[in-house]
């Protein structure tokens, strides 16, 4: 299973604690990786604030 919630931002450590307190010992999850870490760069939109617009990192 998967959790796409973690798109926007980082998880908290709190975040972390409630997913380990819902779901049973075995089962395994992963986490999307943050957008700052996925996409090269951010788009103009004012929910980066100062970072809307920057290149984030080269693409390989």
């Amino acid at each position: 299973m998967g959790n796409d919630s973690t798109f926007y931002r980082p998880p908290t450590a709190n975040q972390f604690r409630r997913y380990l307190n819902q779901i049973p010992e075995n089962f395994e999850m992963c986490c999307t990786v943050w957008e700052e870490i996925a996409i090269p760069s951010l788009t103009k939109q004012a929910r980066y604030g100062a970072k809307a617009g920057q290149i984030l990192h080269s693409v390989a």
